[in-house]
């Protein structure tokens, strides 16, 4: 279960870092074609790169070393809550065709840039929900019950 859980929250950012490495290869080899796009694309890569790592640092902490009910709490969180999959789907959708723009002719940085916050804004809404949810555990294990207003 754990390794489930982990790969479900870690996958979009894996991905990120691998798109961001492979746009960091294309720049290197298309330096002599045009100097400008290359280290745009460089620079690009490099930020995927960092946020990607960013993220999957921030969230180790949730994934690893833990008990089968937080792990199955963490794998409720990543399929039910709305805000988190909004956010999930939105990354996936950004990543489903994100090559078309890491090739120098299609290089496109506002694409970098925007799945650059896409990917800050899932994580910090699963780290935000997680906190939530733990508020939510220890407030009940007072013998307290949690009502919505």
């Amino acid at each position: 279960m754990a390794i489930q859980t982990e790969q479900l929250v870690t996958r979009p950012f894996s991905e990120i870092i691998e798109r961001g490495n492979e746009a960091i290869a294309q720049a290197e080899d298309v330096a002599d074609e045009d100097e400008d796009v290359s280290w745009r694309m460089l620079k690009a890569g490099q930020a995927l790169v960092k946020e990607g790592e960013r993220a999957m640092k921030r969230l180790a902490p949730m994934v690893k070393d833990q008990t089968p009910e937080f792990g199955d709490a963490l794998k409720d969180l990543m399929t039910r809550d709305g805000e988190v999959k909004e956010k999930q789907r939105a990354l996936d959708g950004m990543l489903y065709d994100f090559e078309d723009y890491i090739e120098v002719d299609s290089f496109d940085e506002a694409k970098f840039k925007e799945l650059q916050a896409a990917a800050k804004s899932l994580a910090l809404t699963i780290m935000e929900a997680q906190s939530r949810g733990l508020a939510s555990t220890a407030y009940e294990s007072t013998g307290c019950s949690v009502t919505a207003s």
